[in-house]
């Protein structure tokens, strides 16, 4: 019986206390005033400077196209995307490598049925 009401005295404890711990780290608090909150902005965490903002939306207006696409949700077409860095002689001799069993076994997963 002890070990259960001390139990439950700490899970009520910490449900109390979590709370306004998290809410330490905003810069918005709730209080008992009319308003219903107060503003901390030394609780505020360091973000980005304004030059780095701005340099991240030159960067992103350099390609216009893909700025336009993501803007709207957008996926990259496939052309657009990056490419696995092989050369195309590289798939080439890789290719001509494979193996007869290995060959099968491609021939088998992409030929339809």
């Amino acid at each position: 019986m002890l070990i259960r009401h001390t139990r439950n005295v700490l899970i009520l404890g910490a449900a109390l206390t979590l709370p306004s711990i998290a809410q330490s780290s905003e810069t918005w608090h709730q209080t008992d005033t009319e308003i219903g909150y107060e503003t901390a902005p030394s609780h505020a965490t360091g973000g980005k400077t304004a030059e780095q903002v701005r340099a991240e939306l030159a960067e992103a207006k350099a390609d216009k196209r893909a700025w336009a696409l993501q803007y709207r949700g957008l996926p990259l077409p496939a052309s657009a995307q990056q490419g696995s860095g092989r050369t195309r002689a590289e798939v080439r001799a890789e290719a001509e490598a494979m193996s007869e069993d290995e060959r099968a076994r491609l021939k088998e997963i992409y030929t339809p049925s």
